[in-house]
């Protein structure tokens, strides 16, 4: 099947990119990962109708979009224009399935757990326009939502977890923000099974953790010389205190330690 990676210069998007080498095209915005990538602007209608003319997808993987939450909540039309417009221009013209990951944040995290039939409320405006294009994805029954949360692992194009860890001996992390981290490796593993889905999915870890205890869980299992310190959550938009997700389904998960031996070895 022909398949369409939407963001695949991204840190999942290059991981899905590598997996599924040799059956799949991807997307880049500004900085192409791979030498065959295809421009796309989510934010711009001929620039998406141009990439599916040329790409002529079966599928599309759709890990695109700006996910930076601070910077939605200081950009609020930019963010709206090219998570909620630019999925549903994409839906106007594709009408084959698209299996589209969204985020934990469009809870409000005040009862965690959430499975996929709790009722959303994000707080924020990242989490406000992933939410309405999630709606927008779901209006075509074939469709999927896959909802993931804290995404971690090693990725040889774009190593943004570890770069961000390992920029520097001092590492700040809150105690305050809770969730369940979703190894990369796992989704990757998982897109086969996805592909026979629809409706709403939560991926993620089955063990909740804040943001300061998962990182020290990562310091200490990758054997890392770096200080971990406990800081009170920052940022402009507020952020859900406990967006941990669990899942009706029973598909398999990574535990974080297992996850940590596996990344150890390819870094």
């Amino acid at each position: 099947m022909k398949t369409l990676i939407i963001g695949g210069s991204g840190f999942l998007g290059s991981k899905l990119a590598e997996t599924l080498d040799g059956t799949c095209q991807s997307t880049y915005y500004s900085n192409p990962t791979f030498s065959e990538q295809v421009n796309l602007n989510l934010g711009d209608r001929d620039s998406i109708r141009k990439c599916l003319a040329e790409t002529k997808p079966e599928i599309i993987l759709h890990c695109g979009g700006l996910t930076n939450t601070d910077f939605c909540e200081a950009n609020p039309d930019l963010a709206n224009r090219v998570n909620c417009f630019g999925t549903s221009e994409l839906l106007s013209i594709f009408d084959e399935k698209i299996i589209y990951f969204s985020t934990d944040y469009v809870f409000d995290g005040e009862s965690a757990p959430y499975n996929e039939e709790a009722e959303t409320n994000p707080i924020n405006n990242y989490g406000k326009t992933k939410l309405l294009a999630e709606r927008k994805v779901l209006e075509k029954p074939q469709n999927l939502v896959v909802r993931v949360s804290g995404l971690y692992g090693f990725n040889r194009y774009n190593n943004k977890f570890l770069d961000g860890i390992r920029k520097s001996k001092v590492v700040k992390a809150s105690h305050e923000l809770i969730s369940t981290p979703t190894y990369i490796q796992d989704i990757a593993r998982a897109v086969s099974d996805f592909m026979q889905m629809s409706g709403v999915l939560h991926f993620s870890g089955e063990q909740p953790f804040s943001r300061y205890e998962f990182v020290k869980r990562v310091v200490e299992g990758l054997g890392l010389n770096i200080e971990v310190i406990d800081q009170e959550t920052s940022g402009i938009a507020r952020k859900p205190k406990n967006s941990s997700l669990s899942s009706v389904y029973n598909l398999r998960k990574t535990p974080v330690d297992e996850a940590l031996k596996e990344i150890r070895k390819e870094i």
